[in-house]
């Protein structure tokens, strides 16, 4: 290996911008965030159950296309990987986020091979003729954009946050990305499109808003490989595109197949109720809002026909959709403060660091004089990946916008490499000390993000990874140790239940066994949720009986129910404390 990397000293940076990208993203993998957010501690009570009967919770076969989780529905990639996870490292939060990981460290190498493969679609044409102007610092153009993608990537808070924990998006971007990668293969052999799309139809199973994205960006990659390269912007001569009958049969078949094999996604016994669930959420597609705002509009205008147009419903949902667009776009959203949601962002940096603001728009003209056909897959793909996540009202939104990281590092990788070559071609003495100053500027950024992260964000977000849950479920067991007492969990959260479930005495045997109100458990194992039971329990209680929730609501059962207290147990995160109260009934009574 050692005289490899003499021999490729590219590949040595390469091979240290990945250890340095999974040494990071391995550092306190199950224990920052610093708890389970509700919808991974779902899929972890689904592996516990698999593994130990092949089932998931609800009884349901581990090979079904759609999960009915608790509450919600949740496609099957993720937890298949999570299950093969747990069955090697145990169950627990670090097996769950590991395949996350495992993800993040895979999408920088699949970014840096994809910006390779774009530049590489016309690198003729690209590369500098002058062998001075070749090289960068001893390095090559091309493969200095390889380099610059993945250390954009590694050290993106976007890609390092999402790679700690386990939302199926991150997975699915990854995805999307290597069936982008495959298809490029095809410019050596057209089979390759074959397993493009099957990875395509698996990214889809992971992550459902995939199935919007993967067909435009599939299509203009593969019009990108066969027929932009041989027309001029300047005149569309679509008729320089040439393509064979068997290469467009391919291209057709795997469309098709990319459609059949969505099938069985669609057929499940949880599809419809699955749509109508995201449906339910606030979106611009709910349009009776905009229905009440055109009518209004219209008569404040004067009703006229011209006003009947530009006040019409579908033009105010299109507006409304800009707007969201704009949200996402924004250069604040993307580097400086990110998304407003603590599971996503830290909410003090952008989605890249800030010190690649000016990367991002020299790489869009970068790409354009270089290849205006790569830049505009790349600029599509990012745009057709945000329409997702601009339907929905809560914008920006980083999770479901994830499945433009990929495209968005390579345009900032293309200003990486326009910024050095300005720098050091003909450098002087000014040149050089902006570029040892850039250099540094983004070594202190990094260090203060991972700072940051590490440090102060844990204490700063716990409230939103519903920190002491699992203290409060493995409180609640340990009162109980040993005695058959019942556990009455006050309405302080719905879904705590599934952290009694997880960090309970159970094997994941007894969850298919267990009463459901539809797909949540609400009563099991003499651990009850709902409080019309809890006047027959407290009024007849002769055993000792656990209270759980917080003190104000637990102080007014002991009071309206006349109990005495025997023991508290006090659980504590940054915004709200829960207690843990075994009582027995009043020796006055």
């Amino acid at each position: 290996m050692v005289q490899i990397f003499k021999k490729h000293p590219v590949r040595l940076f390469a091979f240290l911008i990945i250890v340095l990208g999974a040494g990071l993203r391995l550092y306190q993998l199950g224990s920052i965030p610093i708890g389970l957010y509700w919808d991974e501690i779902a899929m972890l009570v689904d592996v516990k159950a698999i593994l130990a009967t092949g089932n998931d919770m609800h009884g349901n076969s581990i090979w079904q296309t759609l999960f009915l989780s608790y509450g919600d529905y949740k496609l099957p990639v993720y937890i298949w990987l999570a299950t093969l996870s747990g069955a090697i490292f145990g169950v627990s939060e670090f097996s769950l986020r590991f395949p996350s990981f495992i993800a993040g460290v895979s999408t920088i190498i699949i970014a840096g091979l994809l910006a390779q493969a774009f530049l590489e679609t016309n690198i003729t044409t690209i590369l500098p003729k002058k062998k001075s102007q070749l090289y960068i610092l001893g390095i090559r153009i091309d493969q200095l954009l390889v380099l610059a993608t993945m250390v954009v990537v590694s050290i993106s808070p976007w890609s390092f946050m999402f790679s700690r924990t386990g939302f199926e998006g991150h997975v699915g971007q990854l995805l999307l990305g290597l069936s982008i990668w495959l298809t490029f293969k095809a410019q050596q052999n057209w089979q390759w499109l074959w397993l493009a799309t099957l990875v395509g139809i698996l990214s889809v199973y992971t992550y459902f808003s995939i199935r919007f994205v993967w067909p435009v960006t599939y299509l203009l990659t593969v019009l990108h490989i066969i027929g932009w390269p041989n027309f001029s912007i300047k005149k569309f001569d679509f008729s320089a595109i040439t393509i064979s009958w068997k290469h467009t049969l391919i291209i057709m078949g795997t469309l098709v197949l990319f459609f059949i094999g969505l099938i069985p996604m669609s057929r499940g016994p949880y599809y419809e109720q699955s749509n109508a669930y995201r449906l339910s959420t606030n979106s611009i597609l709910k349009n009776d809002e905009q229905v009440l705002k055109s009518n209004i509009y219209r008569e404040l205008a004067g009703n006229s026909s011209l006003d009947r147009v530009i006040f019409h419903r579908q033009f105010l949902t299109f507006q409304e959709l800009a707007k969201n667009y704009s949200d996402h776009v924004n250069l604040k959203t993307l580097f400086i403060y990110g998304d407003g949601n603590l599971r996503h962002s830290t909410t003090k940096h952008g989605l890249f660091l800030l010190i690649f603001l000016p990367n991002f728009l020299l790489g869009l003209g970068w790409w354009w004089n270089k290849d205006w056909r790569s830049a505009s897959v790349l600029i599509i793909w990012w745009l057709v990946a945000l329409l997702p996540a601009s339907v929905p009202e809560e914008t920006p939104h980083a999770l479901r916008s994830l499945n433009a990281l990929i495209p968005v590092s390579i345009l900032i990788g293309g200003g990486v490499v326009a910024m050095m070559s300005y720098l050091t071609q003909n450098s002087n003495y000014v040149k050089k000390i902006i570029l040892s100053a850039w250099f540094l500027s983004i070594f202190v950024t990094s260090v203060e993000f991972f700072y940051y992260y590490f440090v102060i964000y844990p204490k700063d977000s716990s409230f939103a990874w519903q920190d002491g849950f699992k203290d409060l479920a493995q409180t609640a067991y340990t009162v109980r140790e040993q005695n058959d007492y019942k556990i009455l969990v006050t309405t302080f959260d719905e879904r705590f239940f599934l952290w009694m479930m997880m960090y309970g005495p159970y094997s994941g045997q007894e969850f298919q066994t267990w009463e459901k109100d539809g797909s949540q458990f609400k009563n099991f194992d003499e651990v009850l949720s709902n409080e019309k039971d809890f006047d027959l329990v407290l009024t007849n209680m002769i055993n000792k009986t656990i209270l759980i929730g917080t003190p104000q609501v637990v102080e007014n059962f002991v009071k309206n129910y006349q109990l005495h207290i025997l023991e508290t147990k006090t659980v504590q995160n940054s915004q709200q404390t829960y207690i843990v109260v075994l009582v027995e009934k009043s020796i006055l009574d």
